[in-house]
Protein backbone atom coordinates (compact mmCIF):
# COMPACT_ATOMS: atom_id res chain seq x y z
CA UNK A 1 0.00 0.00 0.00
CA UNK A 2 1.54 3.43 -0.96
CA UNK A 3 2.11 5.81 1.95
CA UNK A 4 3.04 9.93 1.51
CA UNK A 5 5.03 11.97 4.13
CA UNK A 6 2.80 14.55 5.79
CA UNK A 7 2.74 17.21 8.62
CA UNK A 8 -0.70 17.25 9.38
CA UNK A 9 0.10 20.22 12.80
CA UNK A 10 1.63 23.57 11.51
CA UNK A 11 0.90 27.14 12.43
CA UNK A 12 0.73 30.31 10.22
CA UNK A 13 0.51 33.79 11.27
CA UNK A 14 -2.92 33.98 11.11
CA UNK A 15 -2.85 32.50 14.81
CA UNK A 16 0.59 32.11 16.78
CA UNK A 17 3.24 31.17 14.02
CA UNK A 18 5.64 33.26 12.41
CA UNK A 19 5.61 31.95 9.16
CA UNK A 20 2.83 33.01 6.29
CA UNK A 21 1.20 30.34 4.89
CA UNK A 22 3.28 30.71 1.76
CA UNK A 23 6.22 30.20 3.71
CA UNK A 24 4.70 27.18 5.82
CA UNK A 25 3.74 25.29 2.50
CA UNK A 26 6.91 25.94 0.45
CA UNK A 27 8.42 24.22 3.87
CA UNK A 28 6.60 21.25 4.17
CA UNK A 29 7.38 20.33 -0.23
CA UNK A 30 11.33 20.95 0.80
CA UNK A 31 11.15 18.84 3.59
CA UNK A 32 9.37 16.35 1.38
CA UNK A 33 5.62 16.03 2.17
CA UNK A 34 3.00 15.56 -0.45
CA UNK A 35 0.19 16.39 2.19
CA UNK A 36 0.07 19.11 5.27
CA UNK A 37 -2.35 20.56 6.87
CA UNK A 38 -2.08 24.20 8.53
CA UNK A 39 -4.43 23.90 12.10
CA UNK A 40 -3.96 27.95 12.85
CA UNK A 41 -5.12 28.11 17.01
CA UNK A 42 -8.92 28.82 17.41
CA UNK A 43 -9.53 30.35 13.35
CA UNK A 44 -9.96 28.85 10.10
CA UNK A 45 -9.14 32.78 8.44
CA UNK A 46 -6.24 31.39 6.46
CA UNK A 47 -7.86 28.25 5.34
CA UNK A 48 -8.79 29.90 2.00
CA UNK A 49 -5.30 31.27 1.18
CA UNK A 50 -3.93 27.77 1.89
CA UNK A 51 -5.99 26.10 -0.43
CA UNK A 52 -5.30 28.69 -3.27
CA UNK A 53 -1.25 28.13 -2.37
CA UNK A 54 -1.09 24.55 -1.94
CA UNK A 55 -2.86 24.21 -5.52
CA UNK A 56 -0.10 27.03 -6.56
CA UNK A 57 3.22 25.41 -5.51
CA UNK A 58 1.18 21.85 -5.80
CA UNK A 59 0.63 20.09 -2.92
CA UNK A 60 -2.41 18.35 -1.03
CA UNK A 61 -3.82 20.63 1.82
CA UNK A 62 -6.16 19.11 4.32
CA UNK A 63 -8.17 22.28 6.22
CA UNK A 64 -7.25 22.19 9.79
CA UNK A 65 -7.87 24.04 13.18
CA UNK A 66 -6.51 23.50 16.35
CA UNK A 67 -8.93 24.60 18.86
CA UNK A 68 -7.70 25.53 22.43
CA UNK A 69 -9.79 23.81 24.58
CA UNK A 70 -9.90 22.50 28.59
CA UNK A 71 -10.76 19.65 30.98
CA UNK A 72 -13.57 21.58 32.68
CA UNK A 73 -12.97 19.05 36.04
CA UNK A 74 -8.83 19.96 36.31
CA UNK A 75 -8.70 22.75 34.48
CA UNK A 76 -6.22 21.60 32.75
CA UNK A 77 -5.79 22.62 28.74
CA UNK A 78 -6.60 20.13 26.35
CA UNK A 79 -5.71 20.82 22.53
CA UNK A 80 -8.26 19.20 19.59
CA UNK A 81 -7.79 19.58 16.05
CA UNK A 82 -10.37 19.29 13.72
CA UNK A 83 -9.96 18.45 9.90
CA UNK A 84 -12.05 19.09 6.86
CA UNK A 85 -14.57 20.90 8.69
CA UNK A 86 -17.37 21.95 6.41
CA UNK A 87 -18.85 24.81 8.22
CA UNK A 88 -15.82 27.29 9.01
CA UNK A 89 -17.98 30.35 9.79
CA UNK A 90 -19.57 28.17 12.76
CA UNK A 91 -16.80 27.30 14.28
CA UNK A 92 -14.79 30.69 14.08
CA UNK A 93 -18.35 32.01 15.36
CA UNK A 94 -18.56 29.85 18.38
CA UNK A 95 -14.62 30.42 19.02
CA UNK A 96 -14.80 34.56 18.69
CA UNK A 97 -15.48 35.35 22.34
CA UNK A 98 -12.17 33.33 23.56
CA UNK A 99 -10.18 34.92 21.15
CA UNK A 100 -11.43 38.32 22.19
CA UNK A 101 -10.93 37.40 25.94
CA UNK A 102 -7.19 36.34 25.05
CA UNK A 103 -6.77 39.38 23.24
CA UNK A 104 -7.89 41.03 26.25
CA UNK A 105 -5.63 39.20 28.58
CA UNK A 106 -2.82 40.11 26.33
CA UNK A 107 -3.61 43.86 27.23
CA UNK A 108 -3.54 43.32 30.72
CA UNK A 109 -0.15 41.11 30.77
CA UNK A 110 1.76 44.33 28.63
CA UNK A 111 0.84 46.60 31.54
CA UNK A 112 1.82 44.48 34.20
CA UNK A 113 4.98 44.01 32.05
CA UNK A 114 5.24 47.68 31.59
CA UNK A 115 5.14 48.27 35.47
CA UNK A 116 8.23 45.66 36.07
CA UNK A 117 9.77 48.25 33.97
CA UNK A 118 9.79 47.32 30.73
CA UNK A 119 9.34 49.47 28.00
CA UNK A 120 6.66 48.16 25.55
CA UNK A 121 3.10 49.02 24.84
CA UNK A 122 0.00 47.57 23.17
CA UNK A 123 1.04 48.73 19.87
CA UNK A 124 4.60 47.95 20.11
CA UNK A 125 3.16 44.37 20.59
CA UNK A 126 0.13 44.44 17.86
CA UNK A 127 2.82 45.20 15.62
CA UNK A 128 3.84 41.41 15.56
CA UNK A 129 0.23 39.85 15.37
CA UNK A 130 -0.25 38.28 12.13
CA UNK A 131 -2.93 38.60 9.41
CA UNK A 132 -5.78 37.27 11.98
CA UNK A 133 -4.41 40.34 14.68
CA UNK A 134 -5.02 37.82 17.11
CA UNK A 135 -2.64 38.44 19.69
CA UNK A 136 -0.74 35.39 21.79
CA UNK A 137 2.19 35.51 24.52
CA UNK A 138 4.61 35.14 21.74
CA UNK A 139 4.28 38.55 20.30
CA UNK A 140 4.99 40.27 23.89
CA UNK A 141 7.95 38.54 23.79
CA UNK A 142 9.33 39.31 19.86
CA UNK A 143 8.72 42.81 20.97
CA UNK A 144 11.13 42.43 24.01
CA UNK A 145 13.36 40.31 21.86
CA UNK A 146 13.59 43.09 19.15
CA UNK A 147 14.18 45.81 22.21
CA UNK A 148 17.10 43.80 23.75
CA UNK A 149 15.58 42.31 26.79
CA UNK A 150 16.02 39.06 26.09
CA UNK A 151 18.00 36.66 23.29
CA UNK A 152 14.62 34.69 22.17
CA UNK A 153 11.62 34.15 22.70
CA UNK A 154 11.58 30.86 25.66
CA UNK A 155 13.78 31.52 28.27
CA UNK A 156 14.62 32.92 31.89
CA UNK A 157 12.42 36.46 30.95
CA UNK A 158 9.91 33.92 29.50
CA UNK A 159 9.15 31.40 32.61
CA UNK A 160 10.00 34.47 34.98
CA UNK A 161 6.16 36.13 32.93
CA UNK A 162 5.02 33.03 32.54
CA UNK A 163 5.86 30.58 34.73
CA UNK A 164 3.54 29.15 37.46
CA UNK A 165 3.98 31.88 39.66
CA UNK A 166 5.07 34.54 36.96
CA UNK A 167 4.09 38.14 36.58
CA UNK A 168 2.27 37.92 33.68
CA UNK A 169 0.33 35.06 34.37
CA UNK A 170 -3.47 34.97 33.75
CA UNK A 171 -5.92 32.26 33.46
CA UNK A 172 -7.87 32.39 30.98
CA UNK A 173 -11.42 30.66 29.59
CA UNK A 174 -11.04 27.37 27.09
CA UNK A 175 -14.45 25.87 25.37
CA UNK A 176 -14.37 22.16 27.36
CA UNK A 177 -12.74 19.76 25.14
CA UNK A 178 -16.03 17.67 24.86
CA UNK A 179 -17.82 20.94 22.85
CA UNK A 180 -14.93 21.40 20.64
CA UNK A 181 -15.13 17.43 19.96
CA UNK A 182 -18.77 18.00 19.38
CA UNK A 183 -18.37 20.98 17.78
CA UNK A 184 -16.11 19.53 14.92
CA UNK A 185 -18.55 16.75 14.04
CA UNK A 186 -21.39 19.17 14.60
CA UNK A 187 -19.35 20.22 11.38
CA UNK A 188 -19.05 16.65 9.76
CA UNK A 189 -15.52 16.86 10.61
CA UNK A 190 -12.61 14.75 12.33
CA UNK A 191 -11.60 15.25 15.61
CA UNK A 192 -8.18 14.89 16.82
CA UNK A 193 -6.63 14.79 20.32
CA UNK A 194 -3.57 16.61 20.20
CA UNK A 195 0.11 15.71 21.93
CA UNK A 196 -1.43 14.47 24.66
CA UNK A 197 1.19 14.16 27.04
CA UNK A 198 2.36 17.46 26.57
CA UNK A 199 -1.03 18.47 28.42
CA UNK A 200 -1.26 14.99 30.07
CA UNK A 201 -5.13 15.15 28.75
CA UNK A 202 -5.09 10.98 28.21
CA UNK A 203 -7.52 10.81 31.00
CA UNK A 204 -10.27 12.69 28.94
CA UNK A 205 -9.89 9.82 26.14
CA UNK A 206 -13.36 7.97 27.52
CA UNK A 207 -15.48 11.41 27.47
CA UNK A 208 -14.04 12.26 24.14
CA UNK A 209 -14.65 9.40 22.49
CA UNK A 210 -18.44 9.32 23.75
CA UNK A 211 -18.77 12.51 21.86
CA UNK A 212 -17.09 10.79 18.47
CA UNK A 213 -13.16 11.75 19.07
CA UNK A 214 -11.60 9.89 15.98
CA UNK A 215 -7.88 10.56 15.87
CA UNK A 216 -5.06 10.26 18.00
CA UNK A 217 -1.60 12.63 17.11
CA UNK A 218 0.57 10.11 17.80
CA UNK A 219 3.99 11.80 16.22
CA UNK A 220 4.58 14.89 17.94
CA UNK A 221 8.01 16.72 18.76
CA UNK A 222 7.58 16.36 22.48
CA UNK A 223 6.57 12.55 22.27
CA UNK A 224 9.49 10.51 23.31
CA UNK A 225 9.81 6.92 21.34
CA UNK A 226 8.15 5.02 24.49
CA UNK A 227 5.21 7.28 24.33
CA UNK A 228 4.33 7.40 20.54
CA UNK A 229 4.24 3.47 21.15
CA UNK A 230 2.02 3.67 23.87
CA UNK A 231 -0.15 5.84 22.31
CA UNK A 232 -0.33 3.68 18.90
CA UNK A 233 -1.41 0.68 21.69
CA UNK A 234 -3.71 3.56 23.18
CA UNK A 235 -4.86 4.27 19.38
CA UNK A 236 -5.89 0.55 19.26
CA UNK A 237 -7.12 0.00 22.12
CA UNK A 238 -10.13 2.52 21.74
CA UNK A 239 -10.32 2.66 17.84
CA UNK A 240 -9.06 5.98 16.59
CA UNK A 241 -6.60 6.79 13.59
CA UNK A 242 -3.66 8.24 14.46
CA UNK A 243 -1.68 11.50 12.89
CA UNK A 244 1.24 13.81 13.34
CA UNK A 245 2.98 16.49 12.96
CA UNK A 246 6.00 19.49 13.55
CA UNK A 247 3.94 21.77 15.25
CA UNK A 248 5.99 24.30 13.94
CA UNK A 249 5.50 28.04 14.66
CA UNK A 250 8.32 29.17 13.04
CA UNK A 251 10.34 31.82 15.01
CA UNK A 252 7.87 31.34 17.64
CA UNK A 253 8.38 27.29 18.31
CA UNK A 254 8.74 25.99 21.62
CA UNK A 255 11.91 24.25 22.26
CA UNK A 256 10.56 20.81 21.98
CA UNK A 257 8.85 22.15 18.50
CA UNK A 258 10.99 20.84 15.46
CA UNK A 259 9.83 22.08 11.92
CA UNK A 260 12.04 19.16 10.29
CA UNK A 261 10.95 16.25 12.81
CA UNK A 262 11.07 12.59 10.64
CA UNK A 263 7.35 13.19 10.06
CA UNK A 264 3.83 11.16 9.67
CA UNK A 265 3.22 8.46 7.00
CA UNK A 266 -0.23 8.44 5.47
CA UNK A 267 -1.57 5.31 3.52
CA UNK A 268 -3.70 6.20 0.77
CA UNK A 269 -6.78 4.39 2.86
CA UNK A 270 -6.46 6.65 5.71
CA UNK A 271 -9.74 8.12 7.24
CA UNK A 272 -8.46 11.96 6.25
CA UNK A 273 -7.67 10.97 2.38
CA UNK A 274 -10.95 8.89 1.53
CA UNK A 275 -13.18 10.00 -0.84
CA UNK A 276 -11.62 13.46 -0.71
CA UNK A 277 -7.20 13.60 -1.48
CA UNK A 278 -5.40 11.49 -4.43
CA UNK A 279 -2.11 11.13 -3.25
Amino acid sequence: MRQVRADLHMHSNWSDGSQTVSQLIYQAKTLGHRIMSITDLDTNEGQDEAVLEAKRQQIAVIPGIEISACDPITRRKVSVIGYNCSNAKKINDILLPYIDERNNIVMIVIKRIQKAGYAIDPEAVQAYAGKGKNLHRQHIMHALVDRGYCPSIYGELYDSFFGKEGIAKVDSNHIPAAEAVALIKSCNGSAVLAHPYRYESLGMLPKLKSEGLDGLEVFHPSHSLLQRQSLLETAARYGLFITGGSDTHGFYSERTDSPDNEGFFLDENHPLLKGRYYV
